[in-house]
């Protein structure tokens, strides 16, 4: 059975009892560097990881382009080991060859290497991707996935959006050993101006149900 980790600690607000959580952080700038307030934050999170967005992945003009590319300055120093998180769009699966496949599992775990070494950073054996894929590009998506645990040699991770959750016997389940449930985001904030937009848990309650949590 897969593990599911959710991005926030949801479990708080379902306890009756209090009890101290593991969390950690995700760093989702393009630029690494942290101020002392968020320095001292990270360092008091139980968990020994940050989930760090490395680059994301484009398809423009049936190329595959890398996006936004991580740099770091000297204020980026912390004890934890770096998660890199790549965010792929769901159009760079679209009729995508087999060896293109190949082709993208390589370029990311080199550009990953790269970067790694370029700011000498600390990181985990886990690369964990982002992409909302839909029904049309699931086994594309998944074919990918076990090409990069298969070239890099680390273990996969992935976001699984809400909706993914609902409908999960056409989107399927991606072939990693971990997905991490994103709760964030649940209302337009433009439609709904009076509520909280980011998070709200009379939204995401009914979901639970269905991954008996």
């Amino acid at each position: 059975m897969k593990k599911i980790f959710l991005l926030l600690s949801l479990s708080i607000l379902f306890s009756c009892k209090e009890e101290i959580h593991p969390y950690t952080f995700y760093y989702w700038k393009t630029k690494l560097a942290l101020n002392a307030i968020e320095n001292r934050a990270l360092e008091k999170a139980a968990t020994p990881y940050i989930y760090v967005r490395f680059f994301d992945v484009d398809k423009v003009g049936a190329k595959f382009q890398p996006v936004a590319v991580i740099t770091k300055d000297n204020t980026f120093k912390t004890s934890k080991h770096t998660v890199p998180v790549i965010f792929i769009t769901n159009r760079t699966f679209l009729n995508i060859k087999p060896e293109e496949i190949t082709f993208l599992a390589k370029s990311i775990s080199d550009l990953i290497e790269k970067k790694k070494s370029d700011y000498q950073l600390k990181t985990s054996n886990e690369i964990q991707i982002d992409c909302d894929w839909t029904a049309g590009t699931r086994d594309d998506y998944f074919r990918f996935l076990n090409e990069l645990k298969k070239t890099s040699g680390k273990e996969i991770t992935s976001t699984l959006r809400l909706h993914q959750v609902r409908d999960r016997k056409v989107m399927g389940v991606p072939p990693v050993s971990k997905v991490y449930l994103m709760c964030y985001s649940t209302l337009s904030p433009l439609e709904n101006s009076d509520k909280n937009s980011i998070f709200n848990v009379n939204l995401i309650t009914p979901d639970f149900s269905i991954l008996h949590l």
